[in-house]
């Protein structure tokens, strides 16, 4: 929640505003005085809400400001620098990762899994120095799950950043490492080293974690298993504009070399990382005694399902600097930090068979059918394998497998390795699609069924996915109904559903189908002709096409039939859509099956509507650059209105709530989110107040 301006704040922002397009009438020295006070304001901006969790403004006059500096300097690339925060939006797709040598060593920590083991390192560190008691302090901080990443700064400006590799070279991701708006491209203040390395966590927080996976399951896409390995995955990704789509966040832990200034202690280092911009994790305790930082490592533990990113554990460190340079290190781990690990949350089970399923896309994926077992708070009886590769990582499966099984927190049930081979048959992938024996093609790391037309799983999920509430929103077509339709030849495109009404006498003579059903589908689905445009895109099920990416390219067109012509490279320009997204759409509408698909829906009727123009938006309405959570049963609206209303209005509707959320609406039966927004304290209307608002500024619904 952004918090009051000061005026000079809000002086600043109606300069900014006032000078609009006037910027080109500027002399060469005021525009550049310009340029760096848009940077210098953006970074205040940038460490405000990532850094201090303090926004200062709506995101609404952060992307104003930003798309101010990035016009100034697309004009004048002369003034084009490292630390501008236009080099967050992403270079061109690179061929692979080059190395980059450490400056010095990035050293794993030693693991402990019992308070015995965690004394056991305080007592080897009282002997290597001769000591009979401890004459340090420690550091506790939670241990993220993330990646390591490796920062190095000169002059206080960002030049590199690496992955840990293999401690002494790391992968060169310093343009992906730029997109990521909690590392400062420069860093504020004063006192900086004149060279410093800065090591930290890239983790992906628990709430963005959910939100991506939903759209990669929209788009039929691999859901990531955890989100440490979707913050690995985004941050080696060849192209940094899908790091960038990725809501990655960095948290320094400590410095590796400085060159130039010199630290007394660990806590010393990280408030002037805090001071210099660079964000560091709040949930850290300064303890006496190595009772305090177990104290701490418990009280983490009880708490540690409620916190916005995933942790696997505390490292505790001795504070004092002159006590690490004493101790030194192993070739492998430094001696004067441990870490405290929570016990995996994990369990045995049996093989029972595995199945494979058939997506609308024709993916085939693996599922194993387990004997069930209790784990992470729920009772799990399959686990995705989700494709040859992974299936065969343990090797050839047997039925009665010993498997070990691992969810933590809200993540899909993993199978982490095989305990002993079990006795039953040999289960083999196939190579014929299951549902209708077309010969497999393998794409990528999957395998395909390439009978588009005539699979009937294939037909089933598109049917589905076309009336799912995210698309044309047709809830009287259940799956019990599209399997009558496929199974009586009624449905054999999506398409055919807009001709039904025609052979209503034929629909009533199904089991299903009494004169009450058939009318009430009848009408689902006449209303249905009259939906969104990117609701129409979405409900198409093009591959890597999600509701987000649809709504960007919905925001472009007026008729679907404008994209029958468009080539990669046009959606590859769109902000937010990359190359691997950008062929797919491409190739779906080059496709002359699809155009015809297309074409028969408009015949029968389907009216795409484009979406509202900048004109229909109330600029001044008070949603502008608020983040809305919608939580609970809405009465009046459907939670699809609501939050497309709430966009209208310039606001952001986001699914999770946190400090930085403005408005809750909450209906009956809501919970979680509920009690979440009062202990953050934001505030929360019904669903009346919310239509009162928006009265207000001359929406009546």
């Amino acid at each position: 929640m952004a918090n009051a301006l000061d005026k000079q704040s809000i002086a600043r922002l109606q300069r900014f505003r006032d000078l609009g397009d006037r910027w080109r009438d500027l002399n060469r020295t005021d525009l550049q005085a310009l340029v760096h006070e848009l940077r210098d304001e953006l970074a205040l901006h940038d460490r405000r809400y990532y850094v201090d969790d303090k926004p200062l403004v709506p995101d609404a006059e952060y992307d104003f400001e930003f798309r101010l500096l990035e016009a100034i300097e697309a004009a004048h690339p002369e003034f084009v620098d490292a630390a501008s925060p236009t080099v967050r939006v992403g270079g061109a797709v690179r061929e692979a990762f080059k190395k980059i040598e450490h400056l010095s060593s990035m050293l794993s920590i030693e693991d402990a899994f019992s308070d015995d083991e965690v004394q056991a390192f305080e007592d080897r560190a009282k002997r290597a120095l001769g000591l009979e008691a401890p004459d340090w302090r420690y550091v506790a901080e939670v241990k993220l799950d993330g990646l390591a990443c490796n920062l190095v700064y000169e002059a206080g400006v960002l030049v590199s950043a690496a992955t840990r590799g293999d401690g002494k070279v790391g992968e060169d991701v310093t343009a992906n490492a730029k997109t990521i708006r909690s590392i400062p491209l420069k860093l504020q203040g004063d006192g900086q080293p004149a060279r410093l390395e800065v090591r930290g966590e890239v983790v992906m927080h628990k709430d963005s974690f959910a939100a991506m996976n939903a759209a990669l399951v929209e788009a039929d896409e691999e859901p990531y298993i955890n989100p440490r390995n979707a913050a690995a995955g985004a941050l080696r990704q060849l192209d940094p504009k899908i790091t960038r789509q990725r809501d990655l966040r960095f948290y320094a832990y400590g410095p590796g070399l400085v060159e130039g200034r010199r630290f007394a202690k660990h806590t010393d280092a990280l408030q002037a990382f805090e001071a210099w911009g660079i964000a560091t994790n709040p949930e850290r305790k300064q303890a006496a005694t190595l009772a305090e930082a177990l104290a701490f490592f418990r009280e983490i533990g009880d708490r540690r399902a409620a916190l916005p990113y995933q942790i696997d554990g505390i490292v505790i460190k001795i504070d004092e600097y002159d006590i690490w340079d004493r101790l030194g290190a192993t070739a492998r781990n430094p001696r004067y930090a441990v870490a405290r690990k929570y016990p995996p949350e994990e369990a045995t089970t049996k093989l029972r068979a595995i199945r494979f399923q058939v997506g609308r896309t024709g993916k085939v994926t693996p599922v194993a059918e387990l004997e069930p077992i209790f784990v992470g708070g729920v009772t799990v009886s399959n686990a995705t394998l989700h494709n040859y590769d992974e299936m065969h990582k343990f090797g050839q499966l047997h039925v009665g497998d010993v498997l070990v099984v691992r969810r933590a927190g809200d993540v899909i049930p993993e199978v982490v390795r095989r305990l002993t081979e079990g006795e039953g048959a040999v289960v083999d992938f196939p190579t014929h699609c299951p549902e209708c024996r077309t010969v497999l093609e393998l794409e990528g790391a999957y395998h395909m069924c390439p009978n588009r037309s005539g699979c009937p799983a294939q037909l089933r999920g598109a049917l589905i996915h076309w009336a799912s509430r995210h698309a044309m929103d047709i809830r009287i077509l259940g799956e019990k109904t599209v399997d009558a339709l496929i199974e009586s030849g009624l449905a054999r495109d999506v398409a055919d559903l807009y001709s039904l009404d025609a052979k209503k006498e034929r629909l009533l003579t199904l089991p299903l189908f009494a004169d009450r059903k058939a009318d009430l589908l009848l009408e689902g689905i006449a209303a249905s002709k009259v939906r969104p445009l990117d609701r129409f895109l979405f409900g198409l099920g093009i591959r890597h096409v999600g509701r987000e990416v649809a709504r960007l390219i919905a925001a472009r067109v007026h008729d679907p039939r404008e994209l029958f012509d468009r080539d990669d490279t046009w959606y590859d320009a769109i902000d937010g859509i990359g190359p691997e997204i950008a062929a797919s759409a491409a190739a779906y509408f080059a496709e002359p099956l699809n155009r015809q698909r297309i074409e028969r829906l408009l015949a029968a009727g389907v009216q795409p509507q484009s979406p509202a123009k900048d004109s229909d938006v109330f600029v001044n309405s008070p949603f502008v650059g608020k983040k809305i959570v919608f939580t609970g049963s809405l009465e009046t609206l459907s939670r699809d209105q609501a939050q497309d209303l709430a966009r209208r209005l310039g606001a952001s509707a986001v699914n999770s709530v946190s400090k930085k959320t403005d408005l809750v609406v909450a209906g009956p039966g809501a919970g979680s989110k509920l009690a979440k927004a009062e202990q953050f304290g934001v505030e929360v209307v019904d669903e009346a107040t919310f239509l009162a608002r928006l009265r207000e500024v001359g929406i009546d619904i």
